[in-house]
């Protein structure tokens, strides 16, 4: 219609609105100063929120660095420490799997994803976090399951497309 929805208070639209649901993720700059005052290095951050089509946020930008979309309208979220704290949230920000498991997860497909331990060892999990695939049946080299893992557990399908 092009009627505004939302005043232009968001510094980044990641995404166009998300599947049925109309979300999308947004965002808000802030920057760090690495460097000293003779040779300052600013970093350009985001910290990442969730709006309805309607403009209501559901989830602010105030505390996650990377929000990602998966099953269930469920969010993949990066908190402050980026790279060693991952989580899976619901749009109210109530934890599924919390922050002190994971270091990474990644997209949920069919109720499983690959994930990263703490300890940094790869696994594949279910959308609760349950180990449904343990370390050793893992390539630790690119986190991706051996075909030979696969044929051996029933409960799963191998399509080819």
């Amino acid at each position: 219609d092009g009627n505004i929805i939302v005043d232009a208070i968001y510094d980044k639209v990641f995404d166009n609105f998300y599947l049925e649901s109309d979300l999308v993720r947004v965002g808000k700059r802030f920057v760090i100063n690495f460097g000293t005052e003779k040779k300052p290095k600013n970093y350009t951050y985001f910290y990442c929120g969730v709006i309805n089509a309607k403009g209501e946020e559901l989830i602010p930008c105030n505390k996650y660095r990377e929000l990602y979309f998966t099953e269930d309208n469920l969010l993949i979220a990066h908190g402050e420490r980026m790279g060693r704290e991952c989580a899976l949230i619901d749009l109210n920000g109530n934890e599924i799997i919390p922050y002190n498991r994971f270091s990474d997860i990644y997209h949920f497909v069919n109720g499983f994803a690959r994930a990263k331990t703490v300890e940094k060892k790869w696994i594949v999990i279910d959308l609760s976090g349950n180990e449904i695939i343990k370390e050793e049946e893992v390539d630790p080299q690119i986190g991706y399951i051996p075909f030979e893992s696969l044929k051996m557990k029933s409960e799963f399908k191998i399509i080819v497309s």
